[in-house]
């Protein structure tokens, strides 16, 4: 919305420009609320609070459980962008990793 203000005379002497916000309160709301809920997580998805409890230390033998690493899954969709880029038409060293390391957790067994 615009302001327009003049002087005695009918000059404008200054216009305002009163602008919408980009998000409504709700809406700023959910982003922050994401925005605090991804800084909680790990670059796997996984919960910090989860990730670095003492419960999941591997070397506590009191703890709940720990975290392992299985063997690479394939990315298929990074895979045939790779395999598209070795051919000779694509110049440069343009690779990128089809391979994803997946962590997962594993239950202790109760001694």
């Amino acid at each position: 919305m615009h302001t327009h203000e003049y002087d005695d005379d009918g000059v404008l002497v200054r216009t305002i420009v009163e602008r919408d916000g980009e998000f409504d309160a709700q809406q700023r709301e959910l982003v922050i609320a994401l925005d605090e809920y991804e800084a909680g997580l790990n670059s796997f998805g996984i919960p910090l609070i989860e990730a670095m409890s003492p419960d999941n230390d591997p070397d506590n033998p009191k703890g709940t459980g720990y975290y392992k690493v299985g063997p690479p899954i394939r990315d298929w969709a990074e895979y045939a962008v790779e395999l598209e880029q070795k051919k000779p038409e694509w110049s440069g060293d343009n690779y990128l990793r089809a391979r994803k390391f997946h962590p997962y957790w594993v239950e202790r067994k109760k001694r």
